[in-house]
């Protein structure tokens, strides 16, 4: 192609902003090398650069993802924009990989110098990542500036649905943060294209939330498939009216940058064929170290997710240069997942699971393509975090069910071994309870698909909510926790030696023997055998929280659970192969509009 004809293909198309240049924000994200490396500092809205210093954008928000923009779209060239004065130095680098290593490439260096604040635009090129430096023989500044292209976009409009449960804070900030970048503000491009659904399954927003935009949908406590399933109904039922093409699930209680949303409204409307139908994800960092990735993109693995990009430092260069390898993802979990809203239909719904293997389930059984990049992320508290005893019952059960609707399931005697070992790892640390809630979790798969069908799901999570232990403040513990046995307990490993080991194993973890210890403190998660063996009373504690619950050791809870695992085992002899048909075979019926229609009540 001639630069002639290079011109005129600009021309005929729209300029698009790709990316926005993000400054540290308090509010959201603070996190100096998440945004610059080097000598920047953020003064009255804008960088300032002193002299002799430096600063670059080979950061998560502020690189150019090159690589997946030519992936995802048809884009062919690129370009950088920049409001910046003062007398300065600026250099355009790619960031790449290559046999493993790091390498970073300058592709472009300009001079500027004026005493205005004035624009400097420049074509990148390159692969990986690009991203600009800025050397200041004066002191200087930088204003903002963005990242664009040239193309003709696709109309999209985005229902966004928020499933929400008693997070009136949360949900109210984002709301607000929603509003004024793109519901009531008329220059972004945004403006009219997107609408959010909300499922109150807790039944306590006011209406006053709602407006043209927003909608606002009291609904049962159904849980997160609930709530989200509603939502996608309610979009579905008015996509034509509404002129909606695409879906996109938030939780209530992240953190978000309205960058996110631009960025994934961009990259629907500019989607190639081979990923005008993929899904779109946001990474989660972790909400308490704002630089902390806990995953992007995951992998099923037969139940044992894998996180992937688990624990990246995105302040790290090297790291945000790695984040853009595709690893091949199978699903995209809903704390921020997109997807073109033609994926729904009468008989593509989620599955009932109310918590726990959703999103999961959902996404194994429809994405063929997911779109991932540095910048699109949410803020969310990490589930380490967020212990619950009663959520044993839904990742077990749940569990068990993706493996057999997607023939993945364990071999009968490999399900015997994995459901002895989680049960018998709460009986060694005297977490009866847990184990109670794994045994049923395990007695419910084996009643199938009708067992959804005839069970009022808010019912049964009230009596699973009951069955599991409750966490309390410290100061309504009855054993006071001990911060030095918890500091302990906290870095301890089973590696004692073979006899000690061997009188663990022979004695249930010292169920059978005497007790030696009065009282002991242990973390939440996790919990070594070795640190409540000999105890009779264990405070299991979360410091973060200043919660806890108390577990004393008895050999009839542990009889009684070992007793109901035999019964386990033998419903697995008799109906582990019927079971196994029957989600295969079945489990579709429970994911028709008509089922969700009665389970909701709507």
């Amino acid at each position: 192609m001639d630069s002639n004809t290079v011109k005129w293909c600009i021309f005929m198309n729209k300029k698009i902003i790709l990316q926005n240049i993000l400054f540290p924000d308090n509010e959201i994200c603070a996190e100096k090398e998440m945004y610059f490396h080097g000598d920047a500092l953020l003064l009255n809205n804008r960088i300032s650069v002193e002299k002799n210093k430096s600063v670059c954008s080979d950061t998560y928000f502020n690189g150019l993802s090159i690589d997946k923009w030519r992936e995802y779209t048809s884009l062919n060239r690129f370009f950088l924009d920049i409001r910046i004065s003062g007398n300065l130095k600026i250099s355009i680098y790619e960031n790449y990989i290559s046999d493993g290593n790091i390498i970073k490439n300058k592709t472009g260096e300009h001079l500027f110098s004026s005493e205005n604040q004035m624009n400097f635009s420049s074509e990148c090129s390159g692969r990986g990542i690009i991203s600009f430096e800025i050397y200041a023989f004066e002191d200087s500044f930088l204003y903002g500036g963005e990242y664009y292209s040239y193309a003709e976009p696709e109309y999209v409009k985005i229902a966004a649905v928020i499933c929400t449960y008693k997070r009136e804070e949360f949900l109210k900030r984002n709301i607000s943060i929603i509003n004024k970048a793109f519901l009531k503000n008329p220059d972004s491009p945004l403006y009219k294209r997107l609408e959010i659904f909300i499922a109150d399954n807790g039944q306590t927003l006011e209406t006053d939330i709602s407006d043209r935009n927003i909608h606002l949908f009291s609904n049962r406590n159904t849980g997160g498939s609930g709530g989200f399933t509603r939502g996608m109904i309610e979009a579905y039922r008015v996509k034509a009216e509404k002129k909606l093409t695409h879906i996109l699930l938030m939780d209530d209680d992240i953190v978000i940058s309205p960058e996110a949303l631009y960025r994934t409204f961009i990259l629907f409307s500019l989607a190639n064929e081979n990923y005008r139908n993929a899904f779109a994800g946001g990474s989660m960092i972790r909400l308490d170290r704002r630089f902390e990735q806990t995953e992007s993109g995951a992998l099923w693995n037969r139940g044992d997710i894998i996180s992937l990009k688990y624990g990246y430092d995105l302040r790290d260069a090297e790291n945000c240069i790695r984040n853009e390898i595709n690893d091949n993802p199978e699903y995209q979990a809903w704390w921020y997942c997109g997807f073109p809203i033609s994926v729904i239909n009468e008989n593509n719904l989620p599955m009932p699971y109310f918590i726990r293997g959703d999103d999961v389930e959902y996404g194994l059984r429809n994405t063929e393509k997911l779109m991932l990049m540095n910048g699109i992320c949410v803020w969310h508290e990490t589930f380490e975090n967020k212990y619950s005893s009663f959520l044993y019952y839904y990742i077990i059960r749940n569990e068990l069910i993706n493996n057999a609707v997607y023939h993945i399931s364990l071999k009968p005697s490999e399900f015997k071994a994995y459901i002895k070992r989680k049960v018998m790892g709460e009986i060694l640390v005297y977490r009866y309870r847990n184990a109670e809630l794994i045994l049923k979790a395990a007695e419910d798969f084996f009643k199938g698909t009708e067992f959804f069908k005839n069970t009022d799901g808010f019912r049964l999570h009230q009596d699973i909510m009951n069955m599991g232990y409750k966490l309390v403040s410290s100061e309504n513990l009855a054993v006071k926790p001990d911060m030095k046995q918890l500091a302990e307990n906290s870095c301890r490993n089973e590696n004692t030696s073979l006899l000690y080991r061997t009188v663990r194993k022979l004695t249930i973890n010292g169920h059978i023997l005497p007790c030696t210890r009065k009282t002991v403190t242990v973390p939440l998660s996790p919990v070594t055998h070795i640190s409540v063996f000999g105890a009779k009373t264990v405070c299991n504690y979360d410091s973060a929280g200043n919660t806890g619950f108390i577990t004393e050791k008895s050999f009839e809870s542990a009889y009684r659970c070992i007793k109901k695992m035999k019964y386990i085992f033998r419903l697995c002899d008799e109906k582990y192969e019927s079971t196994i048909n029957d989600f295969e075979k079945n489990s579709h019926e429970l994911c028709t509009m008509s089922f969700w229609e009665k389970y909701l009540g709507i």
